[in-house]
């Protein structure tokens, strides 16, 4: 959970620094959270996309692929970051 004394679990379970309000905390955590949420769903639509349009399948599933690895990489940095 962080260092002795530097973070303190907030009311709804959310991490934030010592003295400030949990709800900032929260929105933080909420546009990092939508952020990711915008790559998955360009995600979802490349791997739709990829079985509709078979002569286009792998380029249209490396950017799946990509855009999954972005949707994680932002919720697990942006997060960390947020807090």
């Amino acid at each position: 959970m962080g260092a002795v004394g530097l973070r303190r679990l907030g009311a709804r379970g959310v991490l934030h620094r010592p003295g400030e309000l949990g709800p900032a905390c929260a929105r933080r955590l909420d546009t990092v959270s939508t952020v990711s949420g915008l790559f998955a769903v360009l995600a979802a639509c490349l791997t739709v996309g990829a079985w509709l349009f078979p002569l286009r399948f792998w380029a249209l599933m490396g950017g799946a692929v990509l855009s999954w690895l972005a949707a994680a990489g932002v919720l697990f940095f942006g997060g960390m970051l947020a807090q």
